[in-house]
């Protein structure tokens, strides 16, 4: 069954009403399924939807007031929502009813979601156009942000400072945009609030690194950006008296000080910094949420022992809120800039120079490429600029090698919108794997291996795009070996095992774990492990809701004994706690 972006799930009293914003997402390029193009009697209703469920990466869920009253219906519904949570799925629930009629019915449930789309009470035609651009603006911004994360995750393994600088403006603007127009809560707001938060904290750590006018035209894209975050900072979620928000804005007062310093700094070659106003004005700022902030802390007792009402992470940041805080005394946050003030010698100019020519090669394989985006072509596209990526850094030439980084992110992207059908290799691949010398690619070092069979490559991309937005560098074959043909396979799978820090492996069916790929990963990182190569390493089952009960009801005797020590953690929750694993 052929992968799909949008599933639709509704009353067939609505489908006048779903196919409007159907026909509108297909018209800019959204492969979206509904029910009535695919049902058949060969399998019963629950089945079928789970099987939906699995090839699409969103769920839209269409309620109308006529449909309410719909037990039926609502049945359905469920069945498909609490699956879909399973599977760790994108849920958008459109809703052209009223949101207090809906708290009264079975349906109360969808207001759970933190995506919630409103179409008004009239129901014209142009109300569900309006809905339909709201969806188009989510599954943009989804992929937009996997795809800056991908960029920014291998940026900084090179410490390459203008694109990881580039790429998180551009990460924090899209947040800025996701928080004020697709979310519906303060509440639901706070997942991105903590995204913008780590985003502006890597941005304080991006030095401009000199005077050049393409530093300057760095410092006021960052000028931009926050500018930008300034414009969020003044919505109504931070006029509370909830002492996350409120240590939030404390510590974003202090991260934009401290990086408008360096800004500031970069455009007048280091002759001015913020001025008075603008640090008093900051101060007063600071002082605005102090005061409530010390209240709060009285009244709710926060202490490393009494979370109260927080996660442990917004505790973390409340307990420190204090630290953040700018005084009239002291103001300005000492910068020291490292200028690289060595010679680039003659040889590795050569080395640059070779590096710049193979970088015009690529440019010259992708026009061919424009032509026919054929899955075959980029792999060996991707193949070549990994190639060029490797000789750029062994060579020190980082400004190629993070535009190769950027390229490899991008063609991953595309393999991503095109790898859902099956391609055999073709003529055209053999012979650009030959004239490009083509062999197995040197392993290289990750964070986690995700282990996962075919059923569960969705959940395992989903789990490879969260690691990837907090910086660690997962190993998933559809994406980290798209190229390899079925011989070399069993050598990279091993080989990036082997360089492969900790794991975590994807059930969503116990049968699974007898599949011949999941237990031949299983053993052999278990095996590392018992033999003392893999020290401090840790192996995590992430499992579904159903799964993970067989697990508990059976005080684990339906797991193998070998594997019944590890830690085990529902899809639903991994999301919490799996990042302090493999850190």
């Amino acid at each position: 069954m052929d992968k799909v972006k949008v599933l639709m799930l509704y009353v067939m009293h609505d489908k006048p009403f779903v196919q409007i914003l159907t026909d509108k997402l297909n018209e800019w390029g959204i492969s979206t399924e509904t029910l009535d193009n695919v049902l058949s009697a060969s399998l019963s209703w629950d089945e079928q939807i789970k099987l939906l469920i699995v090839n699409a990466k969103n769920i839209v869920i269409f309620i109308a007031e006529q449909s309410l009253n719909s037990k039926f219906l609502a049945r359905e519904i469920h069945l498909a929502y609490e699956y879909a949570k399973t599977r760790d799925k994108n849920i958008i629930p459109v809703l052209a009813c009223d949101n207090q009629a809906l708290k009264a019915t079975p349906f109360s449930f969808l207001l759970e979601s933190q995506l919630i789309i409103y179409i008004k009470a009239d129901g014209s035609s142009e109300h569900y156009i309006e809905a339909a651009e709201k969806i188009y603006d989510i599954l943009a911004n989804s992929e937009g942000k996997e795809l800056l994360y991908e960029k920014i995750s291998n940026l900084s393994k090179i410490n390459y400072i203008p694109g990881l600088s580039s790429n998180l403006c551009d990460l924090i603007m899209l947040l800025c945009d996701e928080a004020e127009h697709v979310f519906t809560s303060a509440e639901s707001r706070r997942g991105i609030y903590k995204e913008l938060l780590r985003c502006m904290e890597q941005l304080q750590d991006c030095l401009e690194p000199g005077y050049s006018d393409e530093d300057r035209k760095l410092a006021h894209k960052r000028l931009d950006t926050l500018n930008r975050v300034n414009k969020l900072l003044g919505n109504s979620d931070f006029h509370s008296i909830d002492l996350f928000l409120i240590s939030f804005v404390i510590k974003m007062i202090y991260l934009d000080y401290d990086i408008r310093n360096d800004i500031i700094d970069t455009l007048t070659n280091g002759d001015v910094h913020v001025g008075d106003e603008y640090a008093k004005g900051a101060v007063s700022k600071q002082d605005f949420y102090l005061k409530i902030y010390n209240s709060q802390m009285v009244a709710e007792n926060i202490t490393e022992d009494n979370h109260g009402k927080y996660t442990e992470d917004e505790v973390q940041l409340i307990l420190q809120a204090k630290k953040f805080v700018l005084t009239n005394t002291c103001i300005y946050i000492e910068k020291h800039k490292e200028a690289n003030l060595n010679e680039i010698s003659d040889t590795e100019n050569q080395l640059y120079a070779i590096a710049d020519y193979m970088k015009q090669s690529n440019k010259l394989f992708e026009l061919v490429g424009n032509n026919c985006l054929a899955v075959d072509f980029l792999k060996c596209l991707k193949t070549s600029y990994e190639r060029l990526r490797k000789y750029s850094e062994i060579v020190g030439c980082l400004e190629i090698c993070a535009e190769c980084i950027e390229r490899i992110a991008e063609i991953n992207h595309q393999l991503e919108q095109m790898a859902e059908a099956n391609f055999d290799a073709g003529i055209a691949e053999y012979g650009l794997k030959a004239l490009l010398g083509f062999s197995l690619p040197g392993a290289g070092e990750f964070d986690v291996f995700l282990s996962y069979k075919h059923e569960d490559a969705d959940i395992a991309r989903n789990i490879y795009h969260f690691l990837k937005s907090n910086l660690l560098n997962p190993f998933f074959d559809s994406i980290s070996l798209p190229e390899l043909s079925k011989s070399e396979y069993e050598d990279a799978i091993m080989n990036a095992i082997e360089h492969s820090k900790h794991f975590v492996v994807v059930i969503s069916d116990l049968d699974y774990l007898k599949s011949y790929w999941v237990e031949l990963e299983m053993k052999t990182f278990r095996h590392e492990m018992v033999e003392g190569r893999k020290k401090d390493a840790n192996f995590i089952m992430v499992v579904t809701k159903d799964v993970f009960q067989k697990i508990v009801d059976t005080n684990k005797q339906c797991l193998p004994i070998k594997y019944r020590s590890y830690e085990i953690m529902r899809v639903e929750d991994y999301k919490n706690s799996i990042v302090s694993y493999l850190k």
